[in-house]
């Protein structure tokens, strides 16, 4: 979404983004689970000696 933002402001470009799922989020997402809001997706955890 930022790229297709960045594309649209900046560059005569007109981006048509395509989603899978009728609801936009990509790996990070809040969903209604039964009155109980959960964010499901694209966590990620690293230790620093492996960024090193």
């Amino acid at each position: 979404m930022t790229a297709a933002y960045e594309l649209l402001s900046r560059t005569d470009y007109i981006p048509i983004i395509i989603e899978m799922s009728q609801d936009v989020g990509g790996l990070s997402k809040t969903v209604n689970f039964n009155g109980n809001y959960l964010d499901i997706g694209g966590h990620r955890f690293y230790k620093k000696r492996v960024l090193k």
